[in-house]
């Protein structure tokens, strides 16, 4: 298996290579990124976010702590677009770009399979069993909008390649000694093997290339379980229309802890992707998670941070944040709806962390609004 693993991947790069000399149909030229960018997820669709519950005021002031990070980086807030309710996703696009805020929105989402209509009631467009949040019709809608559609700025796939091993784990182990009780909670989107195919992925990759957005795709499993997936997104590079927007980006949340304090998945991911940045990827990233440590509410600054670094070192430079609850005051997964008319809630909802303000301050941001 490890030389399979060799071998596809000196394929794959001597591919990527090859493409260093081919340019977008529009003539744009292909420049290196010229700053570090961070994106702080606000939203990821839980039931209990402030989408759903309309926090209109906590999300007031988490944007207001986000754009204390502009005097030194480029900043985005990050959002599922997955709910029903669709009128407040509209009024929390509004607000944030009453903000002159730039947004991103999740469009295939290991979420989506994990709570779509399991915890949260999806919009009439989504389909949980494939983990796609939202139409291209709705994007495109969204994009045309006069007040919102000039600040959003680009699409995630998250965890697509993950959630597709994990789905064929599933379905190959649902009965005998070899079942996984790990799957249950997710049963009702266990529907469909593939969940990552290029055919589907190619249009809201062509969405973006027209819009000239951030394509973002983060995943936490690159490794001999996930060749397979790899190679697909192999496909989808090998035209070289998406090298001046496409960001590979590397997570932290390995299951077990796998990552606290171990970056030799990073140092491999690195190893194996930094000869495309600049031929057939824009850039590299990182997702700073504090799902890398077993409890997430509690998870060390200091492991945060040393990540940080750790990227930076690595010469990543588009940088995301997640969950909201780690590095705002929001309630975290468990708590119950309805939390912005809690007296807890009403005024501090929102407002950056004590993790949040260590993270700010390595960053040379010393106020957060």
């Amino acid at each position: 298996m490890k030389s399979l693993m060799h071998r596809y991947y000196g394929r794959f790069l001597l591919a990527l290579m090859a493409l260093s000399m081919v340019s977008s149909s529009n003539g744009a030229t292909q420049e290196k990124p010229k700053s570090v960018s961070l994106i702080f997820n606000l939203d990821q669709g839980m039931p209990n976010g402030i989408i759903e519950n309309l926090d209109l005021g906590g999300l007031d002031r988490a944007l207001d702590t986000v754009q204390s990070f502009e005097t030194k980086y480029k900043v985005y807030a990050l959002y599922s677009p997955l709910t029903a309710r669709t009128d407040r996703l509209k009024r929390v696009l509004a607000a944030t770009a009453r903000h002159r805020m730039r947004f991103i929105l999740d469009v295939y989402s290991s979420d989506v399979i994990a709570i779509g209509n399991i915890g949260t009631r999806v919009r009439a467009d989504a389909i949980p069993h494939e983990g796609l949040a939202i139409s291209l019709k709705a994007l495109e809608q969204i994009k045309r909008d006069p007040l919102i559609g000039p600040f959003f700025a680009g699409i995630r796939f998250h965890e697509v390649a993950a959630v597709d091993f994990t789905v064929k784990a599933c379905l190959d182990s649902k009965s005998g000694p070899n079942r996984v009780d790990w799957c249950d909670h997710f049963q009702r989107n266990l529907r469909q093997r593939n969940i990552l195919q290029p055919s589907k992925i190619r249009p809201f990759f062509e969405f973006a290339r027209r819009h000239r957005m951030m394509i973002l795709w983060s995943d936490w499993k690159w490794d001999q379980g996930t060749i397979a997936q790899e190679e697909q997104l192999a496909t989808l590079l090998a035209s070289g229309r998406y090298s001046d927007l496409l960001v590979l980006q590397f997570a932290n949340n390995l299951p077990g802890e796998a990552a606290r304090t171990n970056d030799s998945a990073w140092q491999s991911w690195l190893k194996r992707y930094r000869p495309a940045v600049g031929h057939t990827v824009h850039a590299l990233g990182l997702s700073d998670q504090s799902w890398t440590c077993a409890n997430q509410k509690s998870c060390p600054s200091s492991v945060i941070i040393q990540w940080m670094k750790r990227g930076l070192e690595g010469r990543a430079t588009i940088f995301s944040f997640e969950p909201s609850f780690y590095y705002f005051l929001l309630p975290e997964e468990q708590h119950p709806v309805g939390y912005p008319n809690a007296p807890q809630w009403r005024s501090t909802s929102g407002k950056a962390s004590p993790a949040l303000r260590l993270l700010a301050k390595e960053l040379g941001v010393e106020r957060l609004d």
